[in-house]
């Protein structure tokens, strides 16, 4: 009966060692699982700084490795003259054409070289005279590498300046630097290549066509008294019904399609001799008196006499280059531009019947 119980109870002592060893080993499991589980963590944060490294070291390395020894990234003087000296720009536009302007002393005005008709937009012109003539840099590399490290053998921009004492200095803009956000520059007397900010091309950034004032036709306190049509046959018509005159109120110049077009592209546009019809507006002008000569006098005006004159083509062409009904080419005056108009309002001015509905329109307004 003892021998059985010992029996027993070895058997029970045997299967709790079992049990105990069993569940020593799950923990050991669990301890290899964790340690492996913050080393492999630890393995994916090496690799993501590995990478970010091997994407950021170049970048680095690009601006530093060769850069002065200070290091110093403080605004840096790449040329400094006086912008009211600037007497000629030359530069290469986003279509990769060369525009020359040059300043006119005698009207203090800048002109476009190749055509000194061309109206040139004051603003834009002295902007670029302005950035021209003082460039600062964010740094400078004093020991560069060949210009293609920078695209500097084929510029984005190139742009010369002559001043009035004959000295020119030239700009060429090569490479965008992402991680700097700088544009890198080289200038002529300098073996330097200096990181510039995006501004200096920013100004630059206008093809001519950009540069080109348009005109607008005459408003304000305007009366139109009447106006003549002039066929191409030679037929005269003078129009003074007030429903047609209003329409002169709505008319204005949409757009423009060219400038100082060939004889060739006037047929084109129908505003040649034998297509075009022309008209003569009359108008009086109410202008305000200078209430300082006249302090006795308050908001006196006087009534000034005004004559324009429209030279109507042909309908606009689309894409297909098919006649569009929307506008019409007209020349405005003894402008060279060929403007675009609304078709609508110049047919009914030309046809001498005015559209009820945009005269009911204009009536209400």
């Amino acid at each position: 009966m003892e021998d059985k119980k010992r029996n027993i109870l070895s058997a029970e002592n045997s299967s709790a060692g079992a049990e105990y060893s069993d569940n020593g080993e799950e923990r050991r499991k669990k301890k290899r699982a964790k340690k492996l589980g913050r080393l492999a963590a630890m393995l994916a944060v090496c690799a993501a700084l590995a990478v970010t490294y091997a994407v950021v070291s170049p970048l680095l390395s690009e601006d530093n490795s060769q850069s002065d020894d200070t290091g110093d990234t403080a605004i840096i003087s790449v040329t400094s003259y006086d912008d009211d000296n600037t007497r000629y720009i030359s530069y290469t536009d986003s279509d990769g054409k060369t525009v020359n302007l040059i300043f006119d002393t005698a009207s203090s005005t800048w002109l476009y070289a190749d055509d000194t008709d061309y109206p040139i937009n004051q603003t834009t012109a002295a902007a670029m005279a302005v950035a021209a003539s003082s460039v600062s840099a964010v740094r400078e590399l004093t020991a560069p590498e060949s210009e293609d490290s920078y695209g500097l053998d084929s510029p984005i921009l190139t742009v010369s300046v002559t001043f009035s004492d004959d000295s020119t200095v030239t700009y060429k803009v090569g490479d965008y630097n992402s991680y700097s956000q700088t544009y890198y520059m080289s200038v002529t007397g300098s073996d330097s290549v200096f990181a510039i900010e995006s501004s200096f091309k920013t100004k630059f950034n206008y093809t001519l066509d950009d540069l080109i004032v348009l005109e607008s036709l005459p408003s304000g306190e305007l009366t139109f008294k009447e106006y003549t049509v002039t066929m191409p046959d030679g037929t005269e018509n003078l129009y003074s019904d007030e429903n047609l005159l209003t329409l002169f109120d709505d008319l204005e110049l949409t757009g423009w399609a060219d400038y100082k077009p060939s004889d060739e592209e006037i047929t084109v546009y129908g505003l040649d001799s034998s297509s075009a019809v022309k008209m003569v507006v009359n108008y009086d002008e109410a202008k305000s008196i200078d209430t300082e000569e006249n302090s006795d006098i308050s908001n006196a005006s006087v009534s000034v006499s005004g004559t324009y004159t429209l030279t109507v083509g042909g309908y606009v062409l689309d894409e297909n280059g098919e006649n569009s009904s929307s506008q019409r080419y007209l020349f405005y005056g003894d402008s060279p531009i060929v403007y675009k108009a609304d078709s609508s309002i110049l047919d009914a001015l030309i046809s001498g019947i005015a559209d009820s509905s945009e005269t009911d329109e204009a009536e209400s307004e």
